[in-house]
């Protein structure tokens, strides 16, 4: 007969011992439900992140829907086309000054003799920067990184070919390279301070990204397209591509625009996979 005293067996146990013995008490297993606060935020039913990036897709297209909009979007691609050929050339010893036109008629960037006392002097900046980065960071990704530098720049510096393809391919990887660095933020949120310039992030990172991508492939596939690249250069030079496969290296064209296509098309998830785990 049950005693209507007793607790239930889920909560208690008999000790293990002599008969008799008294019962010991026994903690239910509580599972604890995932906090609100914790919770991913979602749009739509989408993680937060995966809502922006895309809309920021879906919206990129719209620097190419009225010559208006498509000198604001040109105005873009050339701001940071420009600064990564001048940054580079300055890199490596190069006095540069960029050229802009506002209206969309071009863009270009002079640079002047290289100065190999300015070079050095950057060697040495990037060989302080490594001992601080060695010293006071653990991270092991910019360590490597500031190995690869160190190596990296006599032969970007000193070798003619290496230096010539850096001036020409800067522009383009520096367009690529803010496209990362603007994807990345929509990714993870940082360095932003509301959902609208999220949102910009992302739109102007894709549209950095496809108007690379879609050149490239225009160039090495779509006769019309190369046929344009080749006779409409910024105030009458030639194009970036066309001279480093053609004086530079020597080869089709082709082999220079589909690895940059490669290069544009991964820079979105590289972007993304970067940004894994900071938001």
């Amino acid at each position: 007969m049950t005693n209507p005293n007793q607790p239930p067996e889920d909560e208690y146990r008999l000790a293990a011992g002599k008969p008799g013995s008294a019962p010991e008490a026994v903690r239910p297993i509580m599972v604890p439900e995932e906090s609100p606060a914790h919770a991913e935020p979602r749009i739509l039913g989408m993680p937060e992140w995966v809502f922006y990036l895309l809309a920021g897709l879906a919206l990129s297209p719209v620097f190419t829907l009225t010559p208006y909009l498509r000198i604001v979007g040109w105005v873009l691609s050339a701001v940071v086309h420009e600064a990564g050929h001048t940054l580079f050339a300055w890199s490596v010893g190069c006095p540069a000054l960029p050229a802009l036109s506002l209206q969309g008629h071009g863009a270009a960037t002079i640079h002047y003799t290289q100065s190999r006392v300015f070079c050095f002097m950057v060697w040495a900046a990037l060989g302080w920067l490594a001992w601080y980065v060695f010293r006071n960071t653990p991270d092991k990704r910019l360590r490597t990184l500031m190995v690869v530098l160190m190596i990296a720049y006599p032969f970007l510096a000193f070798n003619t070919t290496f230096r010539q393809m850096g001036h020409l391919l800067s522009g383009h990887l520096g367009e690529l390279l803010v496209a990362g660095i603007f994807l990345w933020r929509a990714r993870t949120g940082l360095f932003t301070d509301n959902e609208l310039e999220r949102l910009l992030y992302a739109c102007v990172g894709w549209y950095l990204v496809f108007s690379n991508a879609f050149l490239c492939f225009g160039i090495a596939f779509v006769p019309a397209i190369r046929s344009w690249y080749f006779s409409h250069g910024s105030y009458g030079l030639t194009n970036d591509y066309v001279r480093a496969a053609k004086i530079v290296l020597h080869v089709n064209i082709r082999w220079i625009v589909l690895p940059m296509m490669l290069v544009a098309i991964g820079t979105g998830p590289l972007a993304i996979w970067l940004g894994r785990g900071q938001d």
